[in-house]
Order: structure tokens, then C-alpha cells, then sequence
């Protein structure tokens, strides 16, 4: 996780840089005092962002939000959610899996609704309606905040583009013409995203389907196996990160029991904005070199 002062938030998008964009989980917000609580209670002392969540709070209780709209500043978030603890959490410290499924210890989901620039300090308060105040938006919005945003980050995490060298602009997610596209056309946009990385080469695996590799090692590919969804990528993902990957943005990571035991995630390429593909083709990039420096696995992957 990269902590910053400052980040921008799209509407129906999230975290500008953040690696998981679009859908209902947009945004992961956790409670300061939440996060205090659950250290008190393994008597630990783990910095928050052990979490992976994109914004910390105070003064703000997220348990049983879901549904109401909470104000960062002057942007506006749509709680849709619980955040689920992954495993990632009891690897972090022995029972704090457990503990952060009581109460919304993991935390709450969100859309922006309305973005724009966040800061540490921005009051943050819940939105409550113009009926149920009898006042308009504007004063609604000068009353006195409950807490203030306290920390946040972006979720590159293993999705770090830093030896990644820079896209001249940004694309939304990825758009086939009309007529009926193949493999080739599909991988297209991967293909070139990739070959922008430092030292991946383009390559055809068994079955004549188009790949990336590095070392002379598979990086990324189409999802041929039947059970895949159409228009699915296969990259390289450690089994752990992966699990927090798929509970933190499943309409864009998941998986199926063909690849299940190998150290993979399958991503929907329309759920992918052109940021997001190149954190994910550098994480893959990355888990490959170590791969090849450690020497060949039985994975075919």
C-alpha cells in the first residue's frame, strides 16, 4: 500500500491510481476506532495499512451503513457494503481475521457518487437527507462534521507499476469494434501495454493463442480453458494476494476450479481501465522474474 497526502476520486471509477476500478467496490474505508479496538484486542500494534483499505476515518462508525452516503470533503460516497476480511488478514496476525468479521471490523465498500479531490484533514461526515432535516444541501453541508479523513492510500500493493514506464493517455475500459473480434484483437491492448514493460517479449502458447512471457517464462495471456468467461486474462498472482484481489473487487477478479490450485487470478478485461491492466501486467511481470530466479515450478503457469 502507498500512503498519500492528497488523491483524486472518479465518479463511478474510485481511486485515481488505485489498481481495482469501477463496479459497486470503488472505495474501502475503514474506522480509525474500529482499527484501534481489533489492536486492542490481539494486543498488537499493525499499522492500518496491514488492511489494504483505500481511506481511514475517524469519528465515523461504518458498522450497518450500508446504503447511506458518506461525505469526504466535497466528494460523496454510496456505502454498498461490508468489507470481508480475506486471509491475507490472519497472515497478518493470528485471529485478527476472526475479530474483523464482527461489527464491520473489515471495514465498508463504496461508489463515488460525486469525486473530486481528497485530503488527510477533509471533514467527513454522513449525508443525511433533505426531508430528514427539513434543509437544503447547502446547509446540510455546513453543519458540523462527525471526523475528519485521517489517512488513505492507493492499492497497488503487488500492483506497482514503478519500473513501468509511463501511458500517453488513458483509456476507459476496453471496447471491441462491431464485428466479431479474435483472440489476436482481444489481446491486442495487453499486448501493447506489455511490450512497454522492461525486457517482456511477445509470444504463442501451445494452442496458438497469443501470450506474453519474460525470461522466456509465461506472463499473461487469454483464458482459453472453457470455464473462463469470453474476453478473460490469466496472469500471474501469489495465492494469498489473490484471495484479497477477488474480496475486494470480484466484478473484475475471480476464478475457477481449472486454475484454482495454480498461482494465478483471472481478470475480466472489460472491468480494466489501462492504468489497472499495466499494475497488473507489472505485478505479473514481477512474480515471473522471481519465478525464474528460483527456478522452474510443475505449474504449467
Amino acid at each position: 500500500m502507498d500512503a498519500v497526502d492528497a488523491a483524486l476520486l472518479d465518479v463511478e471509477r474510485g481511486l485515481r491510481g488505485n489498481a481495482n476500478r469501477g463496479g459497486t467496490r470503488q472505495v474501502t474505508i475503514i474506522s480509525q476506532a474500529r482499527w484501534a479496538e481489533l489492536m486492542d484486542a490481539l494486543g498488537a500494534d499493525l499499522s492500518p495499512g496491514a488492511r489494504r483499505a483505500n481511506l481511514m476515518v475517524s469519528g465515523i462508525d461504518l458498522e450497518n451503513s450500508r446504503g447511506r452516503v458518506l461525505r469526504v470533503g466535497d466528494a460523496r460516497l454510496k456505502i454498498n457494503g461490508e468489507t470481508r476480511p480475506c486471509e491475507q488478514m490472519e497472515e497478518a496476525h493470528a485471529g485478527l481475521q476472526a475479530l474483523m468479521r464482527e461489527r464491520w471490523g473489515g471495514g465498508a465498500f463504496a461508489e463515488v457518487l460525486d469525486g473530486g479531490e481528497i485530503r488527510v484533514g477533509d471533514a467527513v461526515d454522513w449525508e443525511v437527507s433533505r426531508r430528514a432535516r427539513g434543509v437544503s444541501r447547502a446547509e446540510n453541508a455546513e453543519h458540523a462534521p462527525l471526523g475528519v479523513l485521517c489517512d488513505f492510500c492507493a492499492k497497488h500493493s503487488a500492483l506497482s507499476a514503478r519500473d513501468s514506464p509511463p501511458i500517453s493517455a488513458r483509456e476507459g475500459p476496453m471496447k471491441h469494434t462491431g464485428k466479431k473480434d479474435t483472440t489476436a484483437d482481444i489481446f491486442e491492448t495487453v499486448r501493447a501495454v506489455g511490450l512497454a514493460l522492461p525486457g517482456v517479449e511477445a509470444g504463442t502458447k501451445y494452442d496458438g493463442s497469443p501470450m506474453l512471457k519474460v525470461g522466456g517464462s509465461f506472463m499473461a495471456s487469454l483464458a482459453m480453458h472453457p470455464s473462463a468467461e469470453p474476453e478473460t486474462l490469466v496472469v500471474r498472482a501469489d495465492l494469498e494476494e489473490r484471495e484479497c484481489l477477488i474480496e475486494d473487487a470480484p466484478e473484475a477478479y475471480y476464478l475457477t476450479d481449472y486454475y484454482r490450485n495454480h498461482p494465478v487470478v483471472l481478470v475480466r478485461l472489460s472491468r480494466l481501465d489501462r492504468d489497472a491492466l499495466r499494475d497488473l501486467l507489472s505485478m505479473s511481470r514481477r512474480l515471473t522474474l522471481a519465478r525464474h530466479r528460483n527456478g522452474p515450478s510443475a505449474s504449467r503457469f
